[in-house]
């Protein structure tokens, strides 16, 4: 199967490439400018080469606002793994190229898999929440074969959430959160991926962890080699979205 990812630059979406690359024809596309900026915090950061190493079939870097570039790079691809959607400062960049992205896979990609969150069910008034769920509309509008993956909080040594909730940014804060891990959110893509087929329809799947913690209680969870992160002022959205409790709705996929 060809398959290609965007949004390498976060743990899952690593792992994932990873997990693909044994059996599958993976291409790997960077993002020409991050999406993942909270307070200034780094997503990660492979070369081209560095992927090739690392058993990726291709690898390239693209503006996720260049519609014609990214409908070339899709030309003849199965499946298409958009591994982005982490909260950050503004969710406009965000939804902007996940259009473009949408746009360009329509009629091209055979399978569609996004990831999404827990709480753009009921967005509110946050907004991210808010553009998490524009996006899912969307997708579900091109009536192409979607999964969309609603993730709980996902936690990895490297992640910048992480490491804030290392740093102690949210120990005042309310909410119960139902963690996650990286490597469980790649998995469930990688399932998804290999699913049957939806017939054009979109489908949606949550996915948490067996134990709810307390936002105040999540550092005690965290592995000791987690470094924190600086301390920084939380946007509105990141700290609302951790002041809510995400409790995973009948049906979801329960990791244990």
């Amino acid at each position: 199967m060809n398959i290609k990812v965007i949004g390498v630059e976060h743990d899952s979406g690593a792992k994932l490439v990873r997990m693909l690359t044994s059996k599958h024809e993976v291409g790997v596309i960077l993002c020409a400018t991050p999406l993942f900026d909270l307070a200034g915090q780094q997503p990660l950061r492979m070369s081209p080469d560095q992927w090739l190493g690392a058993g990726a079939s291709s690898c390239v870097t693209l503006s996720l606002t260049d519609q014609a570039a990214l409908a070339q790079s899709f030309t003849g691809v199965d499946a298409l793994a958009i591994m982005l959607g982490r909260p950050s400062t503004d969710p406009a960049p965000y939804v902007g190229a996940m259009a473009t992205i949408i746009a360009a896979a329509h009629n091209r990609v055979k399978r569609f898999v996004m990831l999404s969150d827990l709480g753009a069910s009921d967005p509110q008034d946050n907004e991210w929440l808010q553009a998490l769920a524009r996006v899912e509309g969307m997708v579900a509008s091109t009536g192409m074969d979607t999964t969309v993956i609603r993730t709980a909080l996902t936690l990895d040594d490297s992640d910048p959430l992480t490491r804030l909730i290392a740093a102690g940014q949210v120990r005042d804060l309310g909410g119960t959160h139902y963690p996650i891990t990286s490597g469980d959110v790649a998995g469930a893509v990688w399932m998804a991926l290999h699913d049957r087929p939806h017939l054009g329809r979109t489908q949606v799947i949550g996915l948490a962890g067996d134990t709810p913690v307390a936002t105040g209680d999540l550092h005690t969870i965290l592995p000791p080699t987690t470094q924190p992160g600086p301390g920084v002022n939380l946007p509105p959205s990141v700290a609302d979205w951790f002041n809510r409790t995400h409790t995973p709705p009948p049906g979801s996929v329960i990791v244990h």
